[in-house]
């Protein structure tokens, strides 16, 4: 979203990580454009006390970097890449009908064409290549999550590795 939707205050313990995670998988957005600097300057702002924060996106928007930096030099920043593999590669399939989830916007494209094929891959990685770069450099973590597999031993497995 472009707007904070709801705000779930911090605290400690396995029922609120389970309220958590009820609340994300039930959650409609309201608005349909995404914008993660509105987010970003909320949580600066609203928290005063250091905390683990987690910023769940599929980082197809831009311009993000400032307040990244601005909530990572305050909290724990852990930035959630949430991608599904389909969006890797465009397959060749002929001629698709899409539409832009934010715009609106409708059109035909040819995945027959390797040339946009080549494109679209090399658009894809270089939008994974900038989150990671501008998390990493701004000192915080990364993780990519596909949603064919189960987050929860991914989230363990990270976990546990930070913690060594």
């Amino acid at each position: 979203s472009d707007q904070v939707e709801q705000f779930i205050p911090p605290k400690k313990g396995k029922p609120h990580i389970l309220r958590i995670l009820r609340d994300l998988l039930h959650q409609k957005p309201r608005q349909v454009t995404t914008d993660l600097n509105a987010p970003l300057r909320y949580l600066t702002n609203i928290l005063r006390k250091r905390c683990t924060a987690f910023v769940l996106s599929d980082f197809l928007t831009d311009e993000y970097e400032q307040a990244i930096k601005l909530a990572a030099n305050r909290h724990d920043v852990i930035g959630m890449h949430l991608y599904d593999p389909r969006e890797e590669r465009l397959p060749d399939v002929g001629l698709l009908h899409i539409q832009d989830a934010e715009s609106g916007q409708v059109r035909w494209i040819d995945t027959g064409s390797l040339a946009l094929r080549q494109h679209y891959q090399a658009q894809y990685t270089e939008r994974v290549e900038r989150f990671k770069k501008t998390f990493l450099r701004n000192n915080a973590d990364v993780l990519s999550i596909n949603t064919t597999t189960p987050y929860v031993s991914t989230l363990i497995q990270f976990f546990k590795e930070r913690r060594t």
